[in-house]
């Protein structure tokens, strides 16, 4: 994870988090895949927490992955 600071804005760069296929849920994930998103989000709230009256706004970039045959 990564803090840039442009110009008045902050920026945090997040790694990606993994979910289950077609889910909005960590259920069933194996052990080592919820540790990394459970530190991820923890970072994520770390650095939220240093600042106040913060907005939030940003993007997700959607990447379409070929199917299996």
């Amino acid at each position: 994870m990564q803090l840039i600071r442009e110009d008045d804005s902050l920026q945090l760069l997040v790694p990606s988090f993994i979910f289950n296929l077609d889910s909005a849920d960590f259920e069933g994930l194996d052990a080592q895949t919820l540790a990394s998103n459970a530190l991820a989000f923890s970072r994520i709230a770390e650095v939220l927490n240093e600042f106040h009256g913060y907005r939030i706004s940003g993007f997700i970039l959607l990447v379409e992955l070929p199917t299996t045959r």
